[in-house]
């Protein structure tokens, strides 16, 4: 701790409330601990406490842990009026706790523990992002919702021609793109494509597919409309439902559009991640928003641990489980990312693709790979932006 602080606040963050307990440098507790609402109002409550067991103005350091996002009012009203703020981890709380021998887990003991946890100087120095970086940060998450939202739609699309139009899927591809996804809305059951001449869609699917397709697909989708085991039941409401998901399908696609403007003006250029092979711009700016300041781990491990890629361990006795799982604990989002960049960096990163082929030979499964590539790219990663170098081979 810093020997100008005299007094240490440890807040736990709720969704509604926040718990507040205030100690000077011996650990004695200033006054009873303070429950307060999410709300201007439990900000200026806050001050309230602090200013009647601090009268002389002691240097202040506030610690909060980073709950959800319920921290960040509060961390922008006490940024606001110049106070030093340290953000915790979950886990390095729960870490203290059991190092503590604390088992009591209440909103008062978790304030005590944070100022505690700060008052033995058991934390890392975390530099806050700036507003940029929060901003890619939110973007990159909300980008993957709407990714969701897309993937839903299309399930939900093809169980629907499952019905009505079993035999399309296997005529294309890619049914969602530009030739299929046109005949589904201009022509979304077996009965209506049926109505087109063989001239009319051969010269539409023709231009559609740039010359790709010809009068022989024409002929092939004349073919299985007029045969196709598709249901006429309730067919009304089916084609209903065909044609607002492909509307909806289109709009959120539209919207992904105008966020990767967004998130590849937010990224910087000089991002070091932007020279490593497989890693989109949308991926960089996913994985550098959710590790934030780098100074925060000290090893490759940690920042490993964090994204929850690193393995578990089973063992009871002399028994050891020789089929190890991702912990999966820590940033969902960051783990997402890295899995995702990891499966293009095993095909296009000449290092992790030598990597991966041998570990394949050696008889290990896709996906065991592919956890295995995700930690050796996140060593890598790290060394990069640790040391602000561009990727080499």
């Amino acid at each position: 701790m810093d020997k100008q602080i005299q007094l240490i606040v440890g807040i736990d963050i709720g969704k509604h409330f926040h718990q507040a307990t205030v100690i000077d440098a011996s650990g004695n507790m200033l006054g009873k601990s303070l429950r307060f609402p999410n709300t201007t109002a439990g900000g200026e409550l806050l001050m309230s406490k602090i200013t009647s067991v601090n009268p002389k103005g002691l240097p202040l350091l506030f610690g909060l842990e980073a709950t959800g996002h319920y921290w960040l009012p509060l961390f922008a009203y006490l940024t606001e009026k110049g106070y030093q703020i340290v953000v915790l981890n979950p886990y390095q709380s729960d870490a203290f706790r059991k190092v503590s021998m604390s088992s009591t887990k209440t909103d008062k003991e978790d304030a005590l523990l944070i100022a505690e946890l700060l008052r033995f100087g058991s934390f890392p120095e975390t530099k806050m992002a700036d507003e940029d970086m929060i901003a890619l940060r939110n973007l990159t998450r909300f980008r993957l919702t709407l990714n969701q939202q897309v993937t839903d739609s299309k399930r939900r699309i093809l169980t629907i021609l499952d019905k009505i139009f079993p035999e399309f899927e296997s005529m294309f591809s890619d049914i969602f793109g530009k030739t299929g996804r046109h005949l589904l809305k201009k022509y979304p059951t077996p009965e209506e494509m049926e109505t087109v001449s063989l001239r009319k869609l051969t010269s539409l699917i023709t231009k559609l597919s740039k010359g790709h397709f010809k009068k022989e697909k024409a002929q092939e989708v004349l073919e299985k409309a007029k045969t196709s085991f598709g249901i006429t039941l309730a067919l009304e409401s089916l084609t209903l439902q065909l044609k607002i998901l492909l509307e909806t399908l289109e709009f959120t696609e539209k919207q992904l559009k105008v966020v990767d403007i967004q998130v590849e003006d937010l990224l910087p250029d000089t991002c070091v991640l932007l020279t490593l092979p497989g890693v989109s711009k949308t991926l960089a700016a996913a994985i550098v928003s959710e590790i934030g300041d780098i100074k925060r781990f000290r090893t490759s491990a940690q920042l490993v641990s964090f994204a929850g890629i690193n393995p578990t361990v089973r063992q009871s006795g002399n028994f050891l489980g020789n089929r190890n799982h991702m912990s999966k604990k820590g940033s969902p989002y960051l783990r997402l990312a890295l899995w995702q960049a990891s499966i293009t960096s095993s095909r296009f990163n000449p290092v992790l693709k030598e990597y991966y082929q041998l570990k394949i030979k050696e008889g290990k499964s896709h996906m065991t790979v592919i956890g295995a590539v995700a930690r050796r790219l996140t060593g890598i990663i790290f060394a990069m932006l640790r040391d602000q170098t561009a990727f080499t081979v």
